[in-house]
């Protein structure tokens, strides 16, 4: 696996085109908040619109991951072009379908990783937009209107990115990773980070194992990621990266408080998406 020449202008696309995904789209709560933003150039203007925009994720917009950069990416093109947007946010699997229609009475579009309750909601309004991040290269196609859009980066990459830089840091030489869900882009994320890391460690002089993947079953759960952390330190584990959102602020409040009793840095978290 060579990690130069053209695999570094695809990681510096790659990094683009996280920067345009965000900037486009958003995942998804309890609580609906609607804000009309003005100012920048609204799209709408010359033909009189006003463009609505609603973001519906299942972790909190202030974990510290997708659900936060996903809120501030929106609230950053509402106010450049004059939109207003909506959130919900903490919702749970069963509201999913429930909240997207609540957000398409309203003249909403909602974005949103799960597939079959925007297929289902994009049937039923054929004039809205939807776009799910994550979602799958095929499922456009199974739009029955033609309104759904996968934003999907390239996740094997995301995880070279974040293997290569683990294999570097590893003291240890163990290396763990913690999934929100059994995603496609969450595996290939962590099939990235072990290959890159045993790569990049292997290059160093020194053998580098990333621990099984862990999941803790949702985006919202920080204790799974007090204890996933814990674990894995008590495995070795001294580089961290993940996929779950606010599980990852607790794998780090873990880290922050062993890093402290040790009173030195010796544990390190790979933070994403931000």
């Amino acid at each position: 696996m060579d990690f130069g020449g053209k695999n570094m202008k695809k990681i510096f696309a790659l990094l683009l085109s996280l920067a345009m995904v965000l900037s486009l789209a958003a995942c998804g709560g309890t609580e609906t908040t609607t804000t009309t933003e003005d100012g920048g150039d609204d799209t709408g203007a010359d033909s009189g619109k006003t463009y609505k925009v609603a973001m519906i994720c299942d972790s909190s917009i202030s974990d510290g991951g997708w659900g936060m950069s996903c809120y501030n990416a929106m609230i950053d093109a509402a106010e450049a072009n004059g939109w207003e947007t909506a959130y919900s946010d903490s919702i749970a699997q069963s509201a999913y379908y429930d909240t997207i229609v609540s957000s398409c009475d309203l003249g909403y579009a909602p974005g949103n990783p799960y597939t079959d309750a925007v297929l289902q909601a994009a049937e039923e309004y054929p004039d809205i937009a939807f776009a799910l991040l994550n979602g799958g290269e095929d499922t456009p196609a199974q739009a029955t209107n033609g309104n759904v859009t996968s934003l999907l980066p390239d996740a094997q990459q995301v995880g070279w990115i974040a293997g290569a830089l683990a294999g570097l840091m590893t003291q240890t030489g163990k290396i763990a990773f913690i999934g929100g869900m059994e995603l496609d882009t969450t595996l290939g994320k962590y099939q990235g980070y072990q290959e890159a890391a045993a790569y990049v460690g292997e290059q160093a002089g020194k053998t580098v194992e990333a621990l099984d993947i862990v999941y803790s079953g949702d985006f919202s759960a920080t204790d799974k990621g007090i204890e996933f952390a814990k674990a894995m330190m008590d495995q070795g584990a001294d580089v961290f990266f993940g996929d779950a959102s606010a599980v990852d602020s607790g794998a780090r409040q873990a880290i922050d408080e062993a890093n402290a009793a040790s009173g030195s840095v010796k544990v390190y978290d790979i933070a994403q998406p931000s």
